[in-house]
């Protein structure tokens, strides 16, 4: 199992937010704000090396999808990565300036690995609602990432989406700060760290 530290830029993720459990996002924030970050599990990655999200199909707003996000990583060369999953997790880490350990899943029996050590985990006494929200395959990983990021996610209303579905983990942190959609005791931890 590859554990690297990353920084908030190198990951992208989906632009839907708030958070969408308060208590969780505020249990992380003060473990992160604490220095306790042995409770904080890895969120789990997929290098852009290994694949992009793509849509395979040929529909005319699959193909400027494709275009748009392959073009973004023309962009933003420092977005190495694909969060899979974490997103109570990134958003804490980026909010009290630690970098964020990551999970790099470079094959299917990463995954396998990564959730028998989940089910261990949970095991523990306070770890009961550890659980690992991503496809089994790097390849339904993409497939489920490129159906969010484009707009296509069944689970979203029309009021979720927008012409770009996909941002960095600081861009999306920094949003919320700016719209103000997450308690203001973390934005002004946040405001008054970076000063130091």
């Amino acid at each position: 199992m590859e554990i690297k530290k990353l920084s908030p830029n190198q990951i992208l993720t989906t632009m839907d937010f708030p958070v969408h459990n308060k208590k969780i996002l505020e249990k992380y924030f003060d473990q992160c704000k604490n220095g306790d970050l042995e409770g904080v599990l890895p969120v789990p990655v997929v290098p852009i090396s290994i694949g992009l999200p793509l849509l395979d199909d040929t529909s005319e707003s699959a193909r400027k999808y494709n275009a748009s996000i392959t073009n973004y990583f023309k962009e933003h060369p420092e977005v190495e990565y694909i969060l899979c999953d974490g997103s109570h997790r990134t958003t804490a880490l980026m909010l009290t300036h630690n970098k964020i350990p990551a999970v790099v899943f470079r094959k299917d029996a990463d995954i396998e690995e990564t959730r028998q050590f989940i089910n261990e985990a949970n095991k523990l006494p306070g770890n009961e609602h550890l659980n690992l929200a991503t496809a089994d395959t790097i390849e339904g990983i993409l497939a489920n990432k490129a159906n969010h990021y484009s707009g296509n996610d069944p689970n979203w209303s029309a009021s979720d989406k927008s012409e770009i579905m996909y941002e960095t983990v600081r861009d999306k942190t920094l949003r919320m700060i700016k719209e103000r959609v997450i308690p203001k005791y973390m934005i002004d931890f946040y405001k008054r760290a970076n000063k130091n």
